[in-house]
Protein backbone atom coordinates (compact mmCIF):
# COMPACT_ATOMS: atom_id res chain seq x y z
CA UNK A 1 0.00 0.00 0.00
CA UNK A 2 1.24 3.35 -1.07
CA UNK A 3 1.88 5.31 2.21
CA UNK A 4 1.69 9.39 1.41
CA UNK A 5 3.18 12.02 3.78
CA UNK A 6 0.26 13.79 5.41
CA UNK A 7 0.02 17.39 4.15
CA UNK A 8 -2.23 20.61 5.69
CA UNK A 9 -3.67 23.15 3.55
CA UNK A 10 -4.97 26.21 4.71
CA UNK A 11 -6.80 28.91 2.62
CA UNK A 12 -8.20 32.09 3.16
CA UNK A 13 -11.78 33.97 3.68
CA UNK A 14 -12.61 36.71 1.07
CA UNK A 15 -11.42 40.08 2.53
CA UNK A 16 -11.96 43.95 2.26
CA UNK A 17 -13.27 44.28 -1.39
CA UNK A 18 -12.40 41.14 -2.68
CA UNK A 19 -15.83 39.74 -3.23
CA UNK A 20 -13.72 35.96 -3.48
CA UNK A 21 -10.89 34.15 -2.51
CA UNK A 22 -9.44 31.80 -4.66
CA UNK A 23 -7.88 29.68 -2.12
CA UNK A 24 -10.75 29.84 -0.40
CA UNK A 25 -12.97 27.88 -3.56
CA UNK A 26 -9.10 25.69 -3.37
CA UNK A 27 -10.42 24.73 0.07
CA UNK A 28 -13.57 23.41 -0.54
CA UNK A 29 -12.64 22.05 -3.92
CA UNK A 30 -9.59 19.82 -2.08
CA UNK A 31 -12.38 18.64 0.69
CA UNK A 32 -14.84 17.22 -1.99
CA UNK A 33 -11.66 14.86 -3.19
CA UNK A 34 -11.49 13.44 0.16
CA UNK A 35 -7.96 12.08 -0.23
CA UNK A 36 -7.05 10.95 3.19
CA UNK A 37 -3.61 12.26 2.87
CA UNK A 38 -4.66 15.62 3.17
CA UNK A 39 -6.02 17.98 5.50
CA UNK A 40 -7.72 21.44 4.91
CA UNK A 41 -8.32 24.27 7.27
CA UNK A 42 -9.97 27.77 6.13
CA UNK A 43 -9.12 30.71 8.21
CA UNK A 44 -10.15 34.10 9.30
CA UNK A 45 -8.27 37.16 7.67
CA UNK A 46 -6.99 37.86 10.87
CA UNK A 47 -4.07 38.98 12.56
CA UNK A 48 -5.16 37.56 15.72
CA UNK A 49 -7.06 34.92 14.90
CA UNK A 50 -5.68 33.38 11.60
CA UNK A 51 -2.50 31.56 13.59
CA UNK A 52 -4.48 30.87 16.76
CA UNK A 53 -6.48 28.58 14.54
CA UNK A 54 -3.95 27.15 12.59
CA UNK A 55 -2.27 26.16 16.05
CA UNK A 56 -5.48 24.71 16.64
CA UNK A 57 -5.18 22.11 13.90
CA UNK A 58 -1.10 21.47 14.68
CA UNK A 59 -1.92 20.31 18.26
CA UNK A 60 -4.68 18.12 16.91
CA UNK A 61 -3.31 16.15 14.18
CA UNK A 62 0.31 15.06 13.19
CA UNK A 63 1.42 16.44 9.85
CA UNK A 64 5.00 16.20 8.02
CA UNK A 65 4.04 19.34 5.31
CA UNK A 66 1.71 22.46 6.21
CA UNK A 67 1.09 24.84 3.05
CA UNK A 68 -0.53 27.68 3.82
CA UNK A 69 -2.37 29.90 0.80
CA UNK A 70 -3.31 33.17 0.22
CA UNK A 71 -4.62 35.91 -2.66
CA UNK A 72 -2.73 38.29 -4.06
CA UNK A 73 -4.47 40.60 -6.37
CA UNK A 74 -1.88 42.22 -7.69
CA UNK A 75 -0.43 38.79 -9.44
CA UNK A 76 -0.72 37.29 -12.06
CA UNK A 77 1.40 33.86 -11.45
CA UNK A 78 1.29 31.51 -8.79
CA UNK A 79 4.34 33.04 -6.04
CA UNK A 80 6.07 30.19 -4.39
CA UNK A 81 7.10 32.74 -0.97
CA UNK A 82 10.31 32.87 0.12
CA UNK A 83 10.37 34.66 3.32
CA UNK A 84 8.19 35.83 5.79
CA UNK A 85 9.54 39.19 7.98
CA UNK A 86 8.33 40.05 11.68
CA UNK A 87 6.36 42.74 10.73
CA UNK A 88 2.55 43.68 10.07
CA UNK A 89 1.59 47.02 7.94
CA UNK A 90 -1.05 47.34 5.67
CA UNK A 91 -3.52 50.49 5.04
CA UNK A 92 -5.82 47.87 4.86
CA UNK A 93 -8.16 46.20 7.83
CA UNK A 94 -8.40 42.57 8.27
CA UNK A 95 -11.58 41.24 9.20
CA UNK A 96 -11.43 42.33 12.43
CA UNK A 97 -11.01 45.52 11.48
CA UNK A 98 -7.65 45.76 12.62
CA UNK A 99 -5.18 48.10 10.91
CA UNK A 100 -1.35 47.08 11.59
CA UNK A 101 0.97 49.92 11.00
CA UNK A 102 4.94 48.90 11.51
CA UNK A 103 4.30 46.58 14.31
CA UNK A 104 6.36 43.63 15.07
CA UNK A 105 4.68 40.36 14.50
CA UNK A 106 6.83 38.67 17.88
CA UNK A 107 8.43 41.11 20.37
CA UNK A 108 12.12 40.28 19.88
CA UNK A 109 11.15 37.43 17.72
CA UNK A 110 13.62 36.81 14.93
CA UNK A 111 13.86 39.22 11.66
CA UNK A 112 12.33 36.31 9.41
CA UNK A 113 12.09 33.38 8.76
CA UNK A 114 12.78 31.23 5.35
CA UNK A 115 10.03 29.01 4.06
CA UNK A 116 10.93 24.96 4.33
CA UNK A 117 9.15 24.21 1.22
CA UNK A 118 11.50 22.81 -1.63
CA UNK A 119 10.19 26.44 -3.47
CA UNK A 120 12.65 26.30 -6.34
CA UNK A 121 11.70 22.52 -7.25
CA UNK A 122 8.10 23.08 -6.92
CA UNK A 123 8.93 26.20 -9.51
CA UNK A 124 10.48 24.14 -11.63
CA UNK A 125 8.09 21.27 -11.45
CA UNK A 126 5.02 23.30 -11.69
CA UNK A 127 6.65 25.58 -14.99
CA UNK A 128 7.32 21.48 -16.49
CA UNK A 129 3.55 21.50 -16.03
CA UNK A 130 2.27 24.42 -17.93
CA UNK A 131 1.45 26.36 -14.63
CA UNK A 132 3.36 29.52 -14.87
CA UNK A 133 4.69 30.24 -10.87
CA UNK A 134 8.09 31.54 -9.53
CA UNK A 135 10.07 31.96 -6.33
CA UNK A 136 8.66 35.69 -4.92
CA UNK A 137 10.89 37.19 -2.14
CA UNK A 138 8.00 38.87 -0.44
CA UNK A 139 4.98 38.01 1.35
CA UNK A 140 3.69 41.35 1.78
CA UNK A 141 3.13 42.76 5.31
CA UNK A 142 -0.45 41.80 5.76
CA UNK A 143 -1.79 38.66 7.36
CA UNK A 144 -0.41 36.45 4.72
CA UNK A 145 2.98 37.24 6.06
CA UNK A 146 1.81 37.24 9.28
CA UNK A 147 0.61 33.63 9.11
CA UNK A 148 3.75 32.45 7.71
CA UNK A 149 6.02 34.44 10.21
CA UNK A 150 4.36 33.11 13.11
CA UNK A 151 4.10 29.26 11.50
CA UNK A 152 7.72 29.42 11.15
CA UNK A 153 8.35 30.58 14.36
CA UNK A 154 6.31 28.04 15.99
CA UNK A 155 7.95 25.32 14.21
CA UNK A 156 11.51 26.69 14.91
CA UNK A 157 10.72 26.81 18.88
CA UNK A 158 9.60 22.86 18.59
CA UNK A 159 12.56 21.70 16.79
CA UNK A 160 14.86 19.52 19.22
CA UNK A 161 17.97 20.22 20.22
CA UNK A 162 19.74 17.89 22.70
CA UNK A 163 16.18 16.23 23.17
CA UNK A 164 14.52 19.58 24.49
CA UNK A 165 12.62 21.96 22.66
CA UNK A 166 14.10 24.59 21.40
CA UNK A 167 13.16 28.28 22.82
CA UNK A 168 13.93 31.93 22.10
CA UNK A 169 16.82 32.29 25.12
CA UNK A 170 14.04 34.34 27.22
CA UNK A 171 11.65 31.29 27.49
CA UNK A 172 11.87 28.49 30.00
CA UNK A 173 12.89 24.95 28.61
CA UNK A 174 10.62 22.34 28.45
CA UNK A 175 11.40 18.46 27.60
CA UNK A 176 9.68 17.54 24.57
CA UNK A 177 6.78 15.04 24.68
CA UNK A 178 7.75 11.45 24.19
CA UNK A 179 5.16 11.54 21.36
CA UNK A 180 6.82 13.86 19.44
CA UNK A 181 10.93 12.71 19.71
CA UNK A 182 12.60 12.24 16.70
CA UNK A 183 9.91 13.76 14.77
CA UNK A 184 11.19 14.76 11.50
CA UNK A 185 9.99 18.85 12.04
CA UNK A 186 6.82 20.33 9.79
CA UNK A 187 7.86 21.45 6.07
CA UNK A 188 6.21 24.64 5.91
CA UNK A 189 5.26 27.61 3.57
CA UNK A 190 3.29 30.11 1.86
CA UNK A 191 1.66 30.48 -1.73
CA UNK A 192 0.12 33.39 -3.00
CA UNK A 193 -2.05 32.78 -5.86
CA UNK A 194 -3.24 34.80 -8.30
CA UNK A 195 -6.97 36.26 -8.75
CA UNK A 196 -9.34 33.58 -10.33
CA UNK A 197 -11.75 33.78 -12.92
CA UNK A 198 -14.63 34.23 -10.07
CA UNK A 199 -12.55 37.75 -9.59
CA UNK A 200 -12.01 38.60 -13.23
CA UNK A 201 -13.51 36.75 -16.43
CA UNK A 202 -10.30 37.47 -18.43
CA UNK A 203 -7.49 35.77 -15.36
CA UNK A 204 -6.31 32.68 -16.63
CA UNK A 205 -6.49 31.10 -13.39
CA UNK A 206 -9.95 29.12 -13.39
CA UNK A 207 -11.09 27.25 -9.98
CA UNK A 208 -10.34 24.20 -11.52
CA UNK A 209 -6.67 25.22 -13.05
CA UNK A 210 -5.52 26.34 -9.34
CA UNK A 211 -6.83 22.84 -8.03
CA UNK A 212 -5.07 21.15 -10.38
CA UNK A 213 -1.86 23.49 -10.04
CA UNK A 214 -1.97 22.73 -6.45
CA UNK A 215 -2.33 19.05 -6.68
CA UNK A 216 0.93 19.25 -8.72
CA UNK A 217 2.46 21.33 -5.74
CA UNK A 218 1.47 18.06 -3.45
CA UNK A 219 3.19 15.68 -5.54
CA UNK A 220 6.39 18.30 -5.71
CA UNK A 221 6.77 17.48 -2.13
CA UNK A 222 5.75 13.63 -1.64
CA UNK A 223 7.75 12.92 -4.15
CA UNK A 224 11.27 15.32 -2.94
CA UNK A 225 10.31 13.59 0.61
CA UNK A 226 10.73 10.46 -1.23
CA UNK A 227 14.07 11.54 -2.37
CA UNK A 228 15.56 12.49 1.13
CA UNK A 229 14.03 9.17 2.72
Amino acid sequence: MELHKKILITGFEAFADHEHNPTQRLIEDLSQLHLSHIETLLLPVSYKQAFAKLKEALDEKQVDYVICSGLAYNREILNIERIAINCESAQIADNDGDIALERPIVFNGQNAFFSTLPIVKIVEHLNQKGFEAKVSNTAGTYVCNSLMYQLLDHIANKSVVGGETSLPSNSTSRQRPDSEKNRTPIRAGFIHYPPSTLNFEKSQWSPQRILQATLEILKCCEEESEEKS
